[in-house]
């Protein structure tokens, strides 16, 4: 018998083929089937070629790991008799459920459902999809053959043991964890996946509170978060030795306070707001008293916790409401009559320091009438204001009003729309992701409606009735929307022992609202202002005993029911257009685009995981802003190669780092890339790292180091293409080169050498940094303190 063995084996160790030759020849093959159309007449016959040689040649190599481990066991017997046959039989036995034949090919026509252990054999052809039973289900994927029909993961993980391709036509149900084990996973030709609707949680958890103000009597009025998500600053309606704006910072578990101020507030401060993109805020306080201004605006400096006036602008009237253009070049106010002039929206011009320049334009709203604190806000697209006013103490109406900046043509405000209600309308959102949608909250309801919602169209102003929040009871003070426009936030007032913080899924399909999350504030007072920050991680709220509260939504919001590619060289062989749906890179994963576009669409996000390293090569990334396209921490990494990455919006960067691996260019006219970041961006040798169509490309490092932008040697390059490069505490660069082209501007905040803009480091002719001009290029050295430190 042993003989025999010796014999079987030699005889299949003489035909085996190695597993990367198979590998290379199933890719060829492959490849020839997908290049002719499904409907050529030959692509069946080239099917049957395909399974009829790789039933050879896997059969074989099957048949000797089979024979191989049965040999193995069969060698610890003292015979080689009966016992060895009953060996194998019990092999064969308990083969977990298997999809398919590993010997033969087999067809389905219909969908087939795995469990967990569960596998898809290497001759099964999935025409009719794949399907997990459950989120709980693991099961493997081991087919030389694309899928196609309905692609179903169900919250659970398919583990790749080969390439996994979807074939036309596939419907993408749902998605799970996609292990790859450095497989490829690629997209059909279609140029939209109906990807289904992200399934987030919006769930809260209560963090901590902080007690800004030790006179127990005095109201918090406002809260905002930091462009970055790492500053929240609230405001109060009296002043407690000399000061009513207060900034904290948080880390996702306690609140710590890092600086106050009262220049020039001596009134309520009814409102306080972040620029979208600096370290400014704006301020509203009452006018009468000493006060002389009413609109006030600041720059905070994170390094040293200190806060300086910038403007102060006298409107002679109270300034109740603030709200900043998504650009943060205009600022919208929002006034409450106290004399015979008429209350109105005013548009101010903000220049780049943030200092308030001038009045541009305003609009009348009604006598003796009041735009409320929480009820004024620009929609994501920059061109319509939402302004909830109560006039008279009677009249109560939802405006809305369009907005055209001074160029090309001349700047105006004009009324166009309005929607008359029975109550004050408190508060008015509009949702970032889908722009002409609006939330309004209100003080009473006949009917429950707290929460109503609206969909805007020029000159009109409707109420989906679906999406009217009813079982609150109470008065809705405050709205807040996440990033990604999914969740909703609710502030209200309260009696004795109920709850006044809410949180709300947004199904945006049917336009309708589902309680996540309840809670009662630390006090029980009324809940005054609420906030969601920027990342969408953390949640913040204000009331009227003096409590500032800190929850954090990470684990509910943005990322816990992502669907997660890993370890997978993704390929894409068309466009695709995401929506309503959070893709999370993990692990060691390649983005191949192989020229295609990918756009980032309304609800959709693409997240990049703890720890991950992802390369995206070859391929156009639209639709990117701060909350669609970011690092989950400080230990995550995105490469790019020959990438063009299109803002749709600002864009912070406040975690991970950044390597420009080969040519990558970055455009949004008249947006901003924003990089905070404490980890390095770097441009690496023979790379070019191009900034586009007027972005404005703003270093500011939140722990503000010089040295976070980094050239590799000599010949990285920076290419400032009709684009603004600005320093706002200043940058050093070494190696590499910087040209310049169109109308470029470079801007800095410093004043002294600790600050400044500097080019090398004064020491060592390798780290000269040479900075040229092509032609016709013009250079615009707009402020600050410039250093040329090249030996």
């Amino acid at each position: 018998m042993k003989k025999l063995f010796s014999i079987f084996l030699s005889i299949v160790a003489t035909i085996r083929v190695k597993e990367s030759a198979i590998k290379a020849y199933r890719s060829s093959l492959r490849g020839f089937i997908r290049s002719n159309p499904v409907q050529n007449s030959f692509y069946a016959t080239y099917r049957v070629v395909y399974f009829a040689t790789f039933s050879i040649i896997a059969g074989l190599l099957r048949c000797q790991r089979l024979l191989a481990t049965t040999i193995q066991m069969s060698f610890s017997l003292k015979s080689l008799g009966r016992a060895s046959i009953i060996v194998v039989m019990s092999i064969l036995n308990v083969k977990a459920t298997t999809i398919g034949s590993d010997t033969a090919p087999s067809r389905f026509s219909a969908q087939q459902t795995l469990n967990t252990g569960d596998r898809v054999a290497g001759f099964a052809a999935l025409d009719g999809g794949l399907a997990l039973a459950s989120s709980m289900t693991t099961a493997t994927f081991d087919s030389f053959f694309p899928v196609s029909g309905a692609f179903t993961l169900n919250g659970g993980t398919l583990i790749l043991n080969q390439d996994l391709y979807l074939e036309s036509p596939t419907l993408v149900q749902s998605y799970g964890v996609l292990d790859g084990h450095n497989h490829k996973f690629t997209f059909s030709p279609l140029p939209v996946y109906p990807f289904p609707a992200a399934n987030l949680s919006c769930a809260l958890n209560f963090a901590t509170s902080a007690t800004p103000i030790l006179n127990p009597n005095t109201n918090l009025l406002s809260v905002d978060w930091s462009f970055d998500s790492q500053f929240v600053v609230t405001s109060a309606d009296r002043l407690t030795t000399g000061t009513s704006v207060y900034i904290y910072n948080f880390n996702g578990a306690a609140l710590t306070f890092k600086a106050a101020t009262g220049l020039g507030l001596v009134n309520a401060v009814n409102t306080v707001r972040w620029h979208p993109s600096e370290y400014v805020f704006a301020a509203a306080q009452n006018a009468g008293g000493a006060a002389t201004s009413q609109l006030f605006t600041y720059s905070f400096v994170s390094g040293t916790n200190t806060i300086t006036s910038l403007s102060a602008i006298n409107i002679s009237e109270n300034a109740e409401s603030i709200s900043w253009h998504p650009s943060g070049n205009f600022l919208a106010v929002g006034t409450g009559d106290v004399g015979p002039v008429n209350s109105s929206v005013n548009i101010y011009s903000v220049d780049t320091s943030g200092h308030i320049s001038a009045l541009l334009t305003s609009t009348l709203t009604q006598n003796n009438s009041v735009v409320q604190p929480e009820a004024l806000d620009w929609d994501a697209t920059g061109v319509f204001i939402a302004a909830g006013v109560m006039t008279g103490g009677t009249t109560r109406e939802l405006e809305i009003f369009k907005f055209t900046p001074p160029t090309p043509g001349p700047v105006a405000l004009t009324a166009d729309s309005s929607v008359l209600f029975n109550s004050t309308i408190n508060a008015a959102v509009w949702n970032p992701t889908i722009s002409n949608l609006l939330a309004v909250g209100l003080q009473t309801s006949g009917a429950n409606q707290f929460v109503q919602l609206y969909q805007h169209s020029t000159g009109s102003l409707v109420q989906i009735p679906s999406g009217t929040i009813t079982g609150i009871g109470k008065a809705v003070t405050a709205l807040d929307w996440t990033p990604d426009g999914s969740c909703l936030m609710v502030g209200t007032i309260n009696a004795a022992g109920s709850t006044n913080t809410l949180s709300y899924a947004f199904d945006p399909s049917a336009k309708a609202f589902t309680l996540i999350s309840q809670f009662l504030h630390v006090t029980d007072g009324p809940v005054q202002s609420v906030s969601v920050s920027p990342n969408g991680s953390f949640f913040a709220t204000v009331d009227q005993h003096n409590v500032l509260s800190a929850y954090d939504t990470a684990s509910g919001i943005l990322t816990s029911t992502c669907s997660t590619l890993k370890n997978l060289n993704v390929v894409f062989n068309g466009d695709l257009f995401l929506e309503n749906v959070c893709i999370k890179l993990s692990g060691n994963t390649q983005v191949s685009g192989q020229g295609n576009v990918v756009t980032i669409g309304e609800g959709a996000s693409v997240v990049i995981d703890t720890g991950a390293n992802i390369l995206f090569e070859n391929i156009t990334i639209r639709g990117i802003d701060t909350g669609s396209f970011f690092c989950l921490d400080n230990s995550s990494t995105m490469s790019f190669q020959n990438t063009f990455l299109v803002l749709d919006d600002n864009l912070t960067f406040s975690l991970g780092r950044i390597d420009v691996i080969n040519n990558t260019d970055i455009s949004g006219a008249g947006y901003t890339l924003l990089y905070t970041a404490t980890q390095q961006a770097t441009i690496w040798g023979n790379a070019q790292l191009t900034l586009d169509s007027n972005l404005t490309f703003s270093y500011a490092p939140s722990d503000n180091a010089r040295t976070h932008l980094q050239f590799f040697d000599g010949t990285s390059v920076l290419y400032l293409n009709n684009t603004t490069l600005a320093a706002i505490a200043g940058i050093s660069l070494l190696r590499g080169r910087v040209l310049v082209d169109g109308n470029t501007s470079l801007f800095n905040q410093g004043n002294m050498p600790a600050t400044s803009f500097a080019l090398g480091d004064g020491l060592n002719a390798t780290n000269n940094c040479i900075i040229r001009g092509l032609p016709a290029a013009n250079m615009f050295i707009k402020n600050g303190y410039f250093q040329y430190n090249n030996v």
